[in-house]
């Protein structure tokens, strides 16, 4: 079975789902499994040690940023 005639097998499944719910969950799991291919391992590591940085409270402001690297870089 060829690439195309699978989309389309899919497609004619797809286009019988009468459920707002099943197409949510359909719609998460795609979601999510793009995602999955798409993001390096490296680049998800960086994002939820930065989530939970966040979530811990340990952020700072735009304008505490810029300054710290206005001073490290002795920028004016």
């Amino acid at each position: 079975m060829d690439l195309v005639y699978r989309k389309y097998k899919f497609m004619e499944q797809f286009m019988k789902i009468a459920s707002i719910e099943k197409i949510e969950k359909l719609e998460l799991f795609l979601k999510e499994e793009i995602l999955e291919e798409e993001i390096p391992n490296d680049l998800k590591k960086v994002l939820d040690k930065g989530l939970q940085q966040i979530n811990e409270g340990k952020t700072n402001s735009t304008e505490e940023v810029i300054n710290s690297v206005r001073n490290k870089y002795n920028l004016v």
